[in-house]
């Protein structure tokens, strides 16, 4: 079987004895010192697919599949006051998040539109269509997406990872927090499914930072 770093969860190398997939988290590894502060473990949850029914605008297919989170004991997860996930304080949070919390921001305020039925949702797959973008900053222009290395075709949009996963992480108050700290990740992935031989391929992540 593949073997994996035992650090990140990534393919490991020959290099570094099948054990890590590079120096940098051969030494953290080894190192109690870095290894306390950049190795968190996260609770586990369960993943629960389910349909976006609720969306008017035509970039959102009624057909995309969603997914909220759940504790591993598929029990529902504990809602915070004040977190993404409690409906009351949805938007100051996300107003919070979003560069400042521009109201009049028209990307905002569809996004909020959209997950206003599903607040608790952490993936959103809508697979060539375009994110659910957070607000109107840092949306990137064709050229920013690089084609596939392995065949050349151009990479398109297949799923995004919502910040609303933050809350369930409970990452500690520490600088390793700040890391974690996103607005939107979308995955673009070549369509063509190229290059069968290579089990581990390379796609591309445009991080929307909040400020």
């Amino acid at each position: 079987g593949i073997k994996l770093c035992k650090v990140c969860g990534c393919k490991s190398t020959a290099e570094f004895e099948n054990i890590y997939c590079s120096s940098h988290h051969k030494n953290i590894d080894l190192n109690k010192e870095l290894r306390d502060k950049y190795i968190v473990v996260l609770p586990e949850y369960i993943i629960n697919e389910v349909s976006d029914e609720s969306s008017e605008n035509s970039s959102l297919n009624s057909d995309d599949d969603d997914s909220d989170c759940s504790e591993n004991t598929n029990e529902e997860a504990h809602i915070p006051k004040g977190s993404l996930q409690d409906m009351d304080g949805l938007d100051e949070a996300l107003l919070e998040m979003a560069y400042g919390g521009d109201k009049d921001d028209e990307y905002f305020e569809k996004f909020k539109k959209s997950i206003s039925s599903v607040p608790e949702q952490i993936i959103r797959y809508d697979r060539l269509e375009s994110p659910l973008w957070i607000c109107s900053k840092s949306i990137p222009e064709a050229n920013d997406i690089p084609s596939c290395q392995y065949c050349g075709n151009q990479r398109s949009f297949e799923f995004q990872i919502m910040p609303q996963i933050l809350s369930y992480l409970k990452l500690p108050e520490s600088s390793t927090q700040e890391s974690f700290n996103f607005g939107i990740l979308a995955v673009y992935t070549c369509p063509k499914s190229c290059d069968p031989g290579q089990k581990y391929k390379k796609e591309f992540l445009w991080e929307q930072s909040p400020l």
